[in-house]
């Protein structure tokens, strides 16, 4: 389980969010400071937790965050979009793939009686990943997204546009989209809205939340 505070009610109650039951967060932010405010939060829970794995794909400004928190980076893997030098993977490509090949395993080794820790892929601009992406890796992320969380691997994905319903923007590019529709991976449109759960900032600090199993947006204000 992982509960992420996310906004209050009007009566002043805290609700959270639960990623692992929620398969991947779409987070569309209007402010820096709303972006920031959450990658402490996921920091300090993973810092916390003996039972993650973190994949980091980031502005290297966000190292900090991780640290600060007792995550030992050098046991995630990361790719900061500015310091590929400094990462421990040096493309996005190289990124997609690396997910890519561990859910694969994974998934062949999905009934064995052992459960694999939990891992949570960071992404604090998904454009920076699939800007200019090549088909192959366009098609593996699009797999992750549909279909990783049955071996505990979940998606933070966020975007500075505050986007509703950011997957559906996320798979325009029409290679993309046209092999969803075409069952490739294993997706049909009225799944899409089940990607994930959907966090939507606005420039007057109100949170909209929508639970990957629904179609309504629940208006919530900053804690």
């Amino acid at each position: 389980m992982l509960k992420l505070s996310i906004g209050r009610l009007s009566n002043g109650e805290i609700i959270y969010l639960d990623l692992i039951q929620s398969r991947n967060i779409f987070l569309s932010y209007f402010k820096t400071e709303q972006l920031e405010a959450f990658l402490r939060n996921i920091a300090e829970y993973s810092g916390n937790s003996d039972n993650t794995l973190l994949y980091i794909a980031t502005d290297s400004r966000y190292k900090g965050y991780f640290l600060d928190n007792g995550v030992k980076l050098n046991v995630c893997q990361t790719y900061f979009f500015d310091k590929p030098f400094r990462s421990t993977i040096k493309n996005k490509a190289e990124f997609i793939n690396s997910l890519h090949k561990e859910y694969t395993s994974r998934n062949r080794g999905k009934n064995k009686k052992e459960k694999p820790k939990t891992i949570i892929v960071i992404i604090d601009n998904i454009w920076n990943v699939i800007q200019n992406i090549s088909k192959s890796s366009g098609s593996k992320l699009i797999d992750l997204l549909s279909n990783s969380y049955v071996v505990e691997i979940h998606f933070i994905i966020a975007s500075s546009t505050s986007y509703y319903n950011l997957f559906n923007q996320i798979i325009q590019p029409a290679h993309m989209k046209n092999e969803i529709l075409e069952g490739k991976p294993n997706l049909q449109e009225k799944g899409i809205r089940n990607m994930g759960a959907e966090i939507i900032y606005n420039s007057d600090e109100l949170i909209f939340l929508k639970y990957h199993n629904s179609l309504e947006l629940n208006r919530l204000y900053k804690i």
